[in-house]
């Protein structure tokens, strides 16, 4: 059996110790790491889940607005006067009611900013908190080309009058 010197074993299992703190420094560090992340990850997939679901709420909030609108009797009365209209004082008298029935049911709703109308001949009616959105006539007329395209069937599209104006076409 061989002697080792006191110096040495005590510098030996120095080293050993330090080895050992060190691994079991490491394996604490992955696994509060880990831990970390699993919560970071269901920490954020909460905050998506009820971002989605708020988003869903207030998609279906617009697409009952939009059904509503469009199965209104009086709503699309007066939006065939305004397409059969032969003078512009018919068409003045069809906007300002389309307006009265379009401000009094939509402008208590706080999440809806504007509605417009915009017909085939570029007329618009309007209402909403911001009463209009600023339209040029370029996205007017994207508009415009969306709406004939569809041929009469509804549709949402997203970006095409400006950034973050979702319009739906018929």
């Amino acid at each position: 059996m061989k002697v080792v010197p006191l110096k040495k074993g005590l510098f030996a299992l120095l080293i050993l110790e330090a080895v050992i703190i060190t691994l079991v420094t490491i394996a604490f560090m992955f696994k509060l790491y880990n831990i970390y992340t699993n919560l970071v990850y269901n920490e954020s997939a909460l905050v998506l889940n009820l971002h989605s679901i708020i988003t869903d709420a207030t998609l279906s909030e617009i697409e009952n607005l939009s059904f509503e609108t469009f199965s209104n009797p009086d709503i699309q009365t007066n939006l065939l006067k305004y397409y059969n209209s032969v003078n512009h004082y018919d068409q003045y008298l069809v906007t300002n009611d389309l307006y009265t029935q379009l401000f009094s049911r939509y402008i208590m709703n706080k999440n809806i900013i504007s509605i417009s109308f915009i017909f085939l001949d570029g007329e618009e009616v309007a209402t909403g908190h911001l009463y209009r959105v600023n339209l040029s006539d370029a996205a007017r007329q994207n508009i415009i080309k969306a709406a004939v395209e569809k041929n009469g069937s509804c549709g949402w599209t997203a970006n095409v009058a400006g950034e973050n104006i979702v319009t739906h076409t018929v």
